[in-house]
């Protein structure tokens, strides 16, 4: 589940930036695969034993039930909850949406999905024991390759967030960061390039203040 969380943590962040509903189907089924192997990951921490602070194993099933449901199993809930296709099921509802715009809609929803990356830090200490197993790699590096994957993960996901945050305030991108580009419209741009600019404009901000070329032109931003 550790490598799942890895890969969710890319893939939920760079689908909720580019695509609304409309995600390819190599896509759409990798992300329905994950989804479910988050609610087996459920089921079986339900039937998982786990330490007390005294350090004594638990194996009460309604200690279990209470331990987690008093910790992460709102946030494990609330991550494999599909909003999305609850919110596009009916049909009356659908008419509405279209012409309410709720393609913005449908991406506030899927950020309920990035809930999931709260979980890195839970399974902080497995995953880096899978690591200095693999690597057998001393203490010190080990934090440093931790700081590194989060590091590199938080501007994957600020890059991501800066876009949906342009797509959200306008669908033309008029009065967004975007629109300082020649290239204004998000037809004319490939994913790779907005990719690109935001990532700059998200390590230019991150390492210093940003170098003013990319910057927010609307309250929102």
């Amino acid at each position: 589940m550790t490598l799942v969380l890895v890969i969710t943590c890319i893939l939920t962040p760079y689908n909720i930036a580019f695509y609304s509903g409309d995600e390819p189907p190599g896509l759409a089924m990798t992300i329905l695969c994950i989804d479910c192997l988050f609610m087996i990951d459920i089921i079986v921490i339900f039937n998982t034993v786990f330490y007390n602070e005294e350090m004594e194993t638990i194996t009460s099933r309604k200690q279990i039930a209470c331990n987690y449901l008093s910790g992460w199993f709102t946030v494990d809930l609330l991550a494999i909850v599909p909003f999305d296709i609850i919110l596009s099921a009916g049909t009356d509802f659908n008419q509405m949406v279209k012409v309410a715009r709720v393609g913005r809609l449908y991406k506030l929803v899927k950020l309920t999905r990035l809930l999931r990356i709260l979980k890195i830090m839970k399974d902080k200490s497995r995953l880096m024991k899978y690591l200095n197993d693999l690597l057998k790699i001393g203490l010190g590096f080990e934090r440093l390759f931790f700081f590194l994957m989060i590091f590199l993960m938080l501007i994957h996901i600020v890059t991501c967030l800066w876009i949906v945050i342009a797509t959200l305030y306008d669908d033309d991108l008029k009065s967004t960061w975007m629109s300082s580009f020649e290239k204004t419209s998000i037809a004319e741009l490939s994913k790779s390039e907005v990719y690109l600019m935001s990532t700059y404009w998200t390590i230019s901000t991150i390492t210093t203040v940003g170098y003013g070329d990319i910057s927010g032109t609307n309250p929102l931003e």
